[in-house]
Formats: structure tokens, C-alpha cells, sequence
């Protein structure tokens, strides 16, 4: 199987470039927040330090994703249940509508706590739909595969998301360049949420052009989809569930704390704000997206455990460069890691969607990837805000590094765990 060419046929090629599509806006939505921050944390919460207000944004943000677990409930059932596309175009339905009326929202100046009350409901109905998407993805790209291909295929899950943090971070450089922060404090934010709203149309659009996954149209002609509860489900997987959260577990901290922290932490803390800036993390996310796809066909030529292996030792090994340079403000080394992150980064989203496919099974795979997925990515989100608490409480910029090293161990040891029950399953 190794030595056979790898190629896609047309049903696979435009399943990834609408799957492809349909992450942008999650993403883009996430890394608007990511550069709004600032304003955000002056504009809805009271007047207070740069830090708090950063820390009070970063809450919100993450606090959003409280949902998600509940939100991967009800997407899975209908994934497993329904099917995989009915619950790809509710998602995506559901997930436009809060993030156009983000754009609409008062501000604490003028409603008071109600501002950020509001804000927060919109993200915590934003999240439940959003739940979905990556379970989602992963079900359609894995069930339209081939062995010859499944890696390169599955890599693809995370392509749309550096695509649309691509667009966020081009639109945020334009507004650095060419808007006033009167704009920006008045209209600009709320014309990013608007743009969100818009990008979500043409999405809901290209996914009414999918078909339903040849595993799910056997499921049902067999009739054979899940007949557990949600209660069932994660009773009788529970050890699956709590490994796939911890497999995952680096790679959405390591995400959110390296498109959120460390962009925020140059801006606020060294006072490093420039379209420049903007322009180096379009450039390194790219470098990012290319190498994506390249581990997931090295995966299908080779080995995926080989290269998940490598991310994590590479990933680790970079740690204590990257605890010293932040506690000395080295701008300069920060950039180099910054760019060798990329490396790991890139290999992990490369192999994660395979085996969180392979290990689950069919009937409940939508649901079981939601759980798991979502869990991961809750304490994820929550990684900017455990950060600055470090921080606050240590006074090192670099403590957060401590944390990415205890995720990372801890996700080495789960997939070992992981690939060993699958082992014995089979």
C-alpha cells in the first residue's frame, strides 16, 4: 500500500475543497477575535488595565466553548442518526446567524453589563453548531477515502481553519493599514462580524452540493446506525472518549495558545503592534497550511506514527527555548521558534483526524469525535486565559511554556494508550 501512487478522485477532490471552505469561517471568526481582543476587552467590559481587559476578552472567548461538549451531543446525534450532511448544513446554518448579529451588539457604554451578557450568549449559541464542524469534517473526508490515501485525504481537516485565520489576519492588516482606531472602536469590528456572516452564506450554499458518505448510506440501508443513547455512548466508551480528549489535548492548546497568547502577548506586553507584524503571522500560518497536506501524503508513503512521533519530540524539544526567549523578551528568538513550531504544529493536524476516525467506530463515530474533539479543544480555549493567570501569578511570560509541556506528555502517553486499545479491539 506504501508504494502505490497516491491520487484523488473527483468525489474526493470536491469533497475537500468544500470541506475546506466550510472551516474557513470557523476560523476566521476565531482569529478576528484573536486580533479584536484588545478592542473587544475595552469595548464590552468597564474601563480597567490593557491586561485585565485582555484577560476579560480571552474569558469570554474561551468561556464560549462551554457549550461545545453539549453542542457535540446534538450534532453527533444528528450526524449519527440523520446523517453526516444533514448535520454539516445545520451546523454551519446555526453558526452563521449569532456571528452576524455579534456585529449588532451595544456596547458597555451604552447598555452597561448587559454588553458582554449579551456577547457571551451569542458565542455560547455560536459554539454549539461550531461543535460540529470538525467531527464533521473529519466523518466526511475519512468515509470518502481510500486506503491508499486516507491520511492525505484526512489532513485536510485542519487546511480550511489556516485558510480562514489566512483571510482574518489579511482583513485585520488592511484595517491596521488603512483605518483609523475611531473606525475600528465604531464600525471596523463590527464589519468583521459582518464579513463572517456573509462568508457562512456561500458555505451553507456549497454544502447542499454534498452527497452523504458511502459508510453512512450503508449504515442505513443495513439499518444499522447507532441505537444507543447519548447515556449508552458514553458509558460503554468511556476509555476511548477520555483517551481521544487527551490525544488531542496538545494540539488545541498548542493552537489556541500560538494564535492567540503569544500574537497578544508581542502586542500588549513588548508594545510590538505593526501591519509588519500582521504580515509575518500571514506568512508563517501559510508556511503552516502548505506543510499540512505534505505530512498527511508522507503519511500515506510512509508512516503516521512516524511522524506523530516526531511532532511530539519536536514539539518538546523546542519548550525550554521557548520558556527562556519569552522571559527574556527575545523578540527575535520567539520569531525563530514561532516558525519552527510550525513543523510539529502541522504534523500533529496531519495525523490527528486519522486516528480519531480509525479508532472510533461508524455507527457512533460523529458523536464519539464530537465529545472527544470538543473536550479537548474547551481546555484549549481556555489556554490564553490559564496563561495570563501564570503570568499574573508568576511574573515570567515564559510560565505558560510549563503548561504546553504538561499537555504534551500527557498526549504522547494517551495515543499510546490509544493505539493499544485499537490494537486489542481489532
Amino acid at each position: 500500500m506504501k508504494n502505490q501512487e497516491i491520487k484523488l478522485t473527483k468525489v474526493q477532490s470536491h469533497i475537500i475543497k468544500v470541506v475546506t471552505y466550510g472551516g474557513i469561517l470557523e476560523w476566521y471568526d476565531i482569529y478576528s477575535f484573536i486580533y479584536l481582543a484588545p478592542l473587544l476587552g475595552k469595548l464590552f467590559f468597564q474601563p480597567g488595565s490593557p491586561i485585565k481587559n485582555l484577560l476579560n476578552a480571552f474569558l469570554l472567548f474561551g468561556t464560549g466553548f462551554l457549550s461545545r461538549p453539549f453542542g457535540a451531543i446534538l450534532m453527533g446525534r444528528i450526524g449519527d442518526l440523520i446523517g453526516r450532511k444533514s448535520a454539516f448544513i445545520y451546523s454551519i446554518v446555526i453558526m452563521t446567524i449569532p456571528t452576524f448579529f455579534m456585529g449588532c451588539l451595544p456596547t458597555y457604554q451604552s447598555i452597561g453589563i448587559w454588553a458582554p451578557i449579551l456577547f457571551y450568549l451569542l458565542r455560547l449559541i455560536q459554539s454549539i453548531p461550531a461543535s460540529g464542524e470538525i467531527p464533521g469534517t473529519i466523518c466526511f473526508l475519512y468515509e470518502n477515502s481510500h486506503k491508499s490515501n486516507v491520511n492525505f485525504v484526512t489532513s485536510w481537516t485542519f487546511v480550511g481553519n489556516q485558510l480562514g485565520a489566512i483571510v482574518a489576519l489579511s482583513e485585520a492588516f488592511i484595517q491596521e493599514s488603512f483605518l483609523s482606531e475611531k473606525f475600528m472602536l465604531t464600525w471596523g469590528w463590527r464589519i468583521t462580524f459582518w464579513s463572517g456572516g456573509i462568508l457562512g452564506l456561500v458555505g451553507i450554499y456549497l454544502r447542499k452540493t454534498l452527497t452523504e458518505t458511502p459508510i453512512f448510506k450503508d449504515l442505513q440501508s443495513h439499518h444499522k446506525t447507532d441505537k444507543e443513547t447519548v447515556k449508552q455512548v458514553i458509558a460503554n466508551h468511556k476509555k476511548t472518549l477520555l483517551l481521544g480528549t487527551l490525544f488531542g489535548l496538545s494540539l488545541g492548546v498548542v493552537f489556541f495558545l500560538f494564535a492567540t497568547y503569544i500574537p497578544s502577548f508581542i502586542e500588549e506586553t513588548v508594545d510590538l503592534r505593526s501591519g509588519h507584524f500582521i504580515l509575518v503571522m500571514i506568512g508563517l500560518i501559510l508556511f503552516m497550511t502548505v506543510l499540512i497536506p505534505i505530512f498527511g501524503y508522507i503519511a500515506d508513503k510512509r508512516s503516521n506514527k512516524s511522524i506523530l512521533y516526531f511532532s511530539f519530540i519536536f514539539l518538546i524539544c523546542l519548550i525550554p527555548f521557548l520558556y527562556k526567549s519569552a522571559n527574556n523578551n527575545n523578540i527575535t528568538m520567539l520569531a525563530i521558534i514561532g516558525i519552527l513550531l510550525a513543523v510539529p504544529i502541522a504534523g500533529l493536524s496531519a495525523t490527528y483526524p486519522y486516528w480519531v476516525a480509525y479508532i472510533y467506530q461508524p455507527k457512533y463515530r460523529y458523536t464519539a469525535l464530537g465529545l472527544a474533539f470538543n473536550f479537548a479543544s474547551l481546555i484549549g480555549s481556555l489556554s490564553p486565559a490559564i496563561a495570563i493567570f501564570m503570568l499574573e501569578k508568576s511574573r515570567k511570560n515564559g510560565e505558560f511554556s510549563l503548561f504546553v509541556l504538561v499537555c504534551a506528555v500527557i498526549s504522547i502517553f494517551a495515543f499510546l494508550l490509544f493505539k493499544k486499545r485499537k490494537e486489542r479491539m481489532s
